[in-house]
C-alpha cells in the first residue's frame, strides 16, 4: 500500500467534495473533450470568411443587389440635388458671426468697415459652399463608378492558389507572403490570416485533400469550407469536426443559437422587440437582405 505523505491534503479534499455534494448543485463532470462552443466556432467562421472574400474579390462581404439598387438609386437622387442646390440650400443657417469691434478703425468709418467684413465673409462661406459641393459630387460619383483598386491585381491568382488541393506547400507560402502586403489587407490589419496558415499549414492541406472538398466551379463553396475548418483551427477542434458541425448545424427553434426574445433601445428611447430568429452571422445577413428588398420594392412603387 502506498504511503499518504499529505493526509490532511487528501481529507480537506473529501471534505470539500461532500459539501458541493450536500449543497444541491453537485454536478458530476463528464469524461472526454469538451463540447464545441458553436457561438464561437460561428464566429470564427464568420471572420475566416471576410478574410477569404477580402483576398478574392476586395470586400469583406459579398454586395447585396437590393442594397446596391437602393442605394444607387439614393445616389443618384442626392447627385442631382447636389448639383442643382443653390448656395442657400447648402449653407442652411449658416451666417457670418459677429463683427469685431473694429478699435483701431476711426469712429466714423466703422459702419464700412463692418460691411467690408461682412462681403468678406460672405465670400468665404460661399466658396466654402462651392467646395463642398464639388467634394459631394465627386464622392457620389466614385460610388456610382468605382475605380479599380491597384490592390485587387493578382489577389485572385493568390486565392486560386490557397484553394488549390493540389498547391505546394512553396506555392502556399507565396501566396500568403502576397496576401499580407496587400494594401486594404495591411490597412484593415488582417495581415494575421495568412499568418495562422502558414502557422497550420498541415491542417489547412488537409482540409482541401477532404471527400467534401467542392471542386474548382463551386468556389464559394471553397471558400465557405476553408473558412469553417479553419474556424476549428482556431478554437482547437479538427477543421473536418468544424465543418461538419457548421455545415450540420440548425438556424431554426432549437438551434444553438436560436433566441426567442431579444430587444433593444432605439435612439428615441423606445423598446424594440426583434421576433424569434437565429444569431448567427448567415442568417443576419439573409435579415438584412430582406430589408433592403423590402426598401427598393418600396422605392419602385414610388412609396419612398
Amino acid at each position: 500500500m502506498a504511503y499518504d505523505h499529505e493526509p490532511h491534503k487528501r481529507n480537506a479534499y473529501m471534505r470539500e467534495y461532500r459539501a458541493r455534494r450536500a449543497s444541491g448543485n453537485f454536478e458530476l463532470r463528464r469524461r472526454g473533450r469538451k463540447p464545441l462552443d458553436l457561438g464561437l466556432l460561428c464566429t470564427w467562421e464568420f471572420e475566416w470568411y471576410k478574410a477569404f472574400h477580402l483576398l478574392r474579390d476586395g470586400t469583406q462581404l459579398p454586395a447585396d443587389p437590393n442594397f446596391v439598387a437602393a442605394n444607387e438609386r439614393a445616389t443618384r437622387e442626392g447627385l442631382r440635388w447636389w448639383k442643382k442646390a443653390s448656395l442657400k440650400e447648402i449653407l442652411g443657417d449658416m451666417q457670418p458671426g459677429t463683427p469685431p469691434p473694429f478699435h483701431e478703425v476711426p469712429e466714423g468709418e466703422h459702419e464700412k468697415a463692418k460691411k467690408h467684413w461682412e462681403m468678406r465673409e460672405w465670400r468665404w462661406l460661399k466658396d466654402f459652399a462651392e467646395q463642398q459641393r464639388k467634394a459631394e459630387i465627386a464622392a457620389l460619383e466614385r460610388w456610382l463608378k468605382p475605380r479599380e483598386s491597384p490592390a485587387r491585381a493578382g489577389r485572385c491568382e493568390n486565392w486560386e492558389t490557397l484553394a488549390d488541393p493540389d498547391a505546394s506547400i512553396e506555392a502556399i507560402e507565396h501566396s500568403c507572403q502576397e496576401w499580407k502586403i496587400l494594401p486594404d489587407v495591411r490597412a484593415q490589419g488582417l495581415g494575421v490570416f495568412a499568418d495562422h496558415v502558414l502557422v497550420n499549414m498541415e491542417e489547412f492541406r488537409r482540409m482541401k485533400r477532404d471527400q467534401r472538398y467542392p471542386g474548382p466551379d463551386a468556389d464559394d463553396s471553397r471558400m465557405e469550407h476553408l473558412a469553417r475548418g479553419m474556424a476549428g483551427v482556431m478554437v482547437g477542434a479538427s477543421p473536418i469536426t468544424a465543418i461538419q458541425r457548421l455545415r450540420l448545424m440548425k438556424h431554426d427553434s432549437g438551434g444553438p443559437l436560436w433566441v426567442e426574445k431579444e430587444s433593444w433601445i432605439d435612439t428615441n428611447s423606445k423598446r424594440i422587440e426583434a421576433p424569434p430568429h437565429c444569431r448567427c452571422w448567415r442568417c443576419s445577413l439573409k435579415r438584412s437582405r430582406r430589408t433592403w428588398r423590402r426598401l427598393r420594392t418600396l422605392q419602385e412603387e414610388g412609396h419612398l
